[in-house]
């Protein structure tokens, strides 16, 4: 049962869809990111660099302005920068765990679609990515545009 989920990417999908970590996962960032005033960097990275990075990221760039296509865009990148890291970890887990290649391809692939179901699911549960930001993020406009001014150019 479990191969056939993570065959057709249903298990990854599920990690995308549910989103009530994200208030513990990610409000911290935020709040670092506003008191560091653009003044300081931060790191943030997990295991294979696109689940919780992809979605941190993309709600970053979210509240910093970018529109979804580019950060849709941005996060496929990861595909192409982590091509032959990926490529060592599909091939140990299909060796190491007997893990199918599909499978392990759906693991490891950043797919436009996991993070568009993310954002669905937000604009479904909030009505907006926006509202979402202010109620569980607590960015209220004014939090917005401080994030905007010390990390963006305009």
């Amino acid at each position: 049962e479990m191969s056939k989920k993570m065959k057709d990417s249903t298990f990854i999908l599920s990690f995308y869809n549910n989103i009530s970590p994200f208030r513990d996962r990610y409000k911290p960032l935020f709040d670092s990111l506003l008191s560091f005033k653009g003044k300081k960097a931060i790191v943030f990275h997990c295991t294979a660099g696109k689940d919780r990075t992809g979605i941190a990221a993309a709600l970053i760039l979210y509240a910093l302005g970018v529109d979804k296509k580019t950060i849709l865009d941005d996060y496929e990148a990861t595909n192409y920068y982590r091509k032959e890291a990926n490529e060592k970890t599909i091939n140990q887990l299909q060796k190491l765990y007997g893990i199918d290649l599909q499978s392990a391809n759906n693991l490891m692939t950043a797919n436009r679609a996991y993070l568009e179901s993310t954002f669905k699911t937000i604009e479904n549960q909030y009505g907006s990515v926006e509202s979402y930001l202010d109620k569980i993020m607590c960015l209220n406009k004014n939090k917005i545009r401080s994030l905007r001014l010390y990390y963006t150019e305009w």
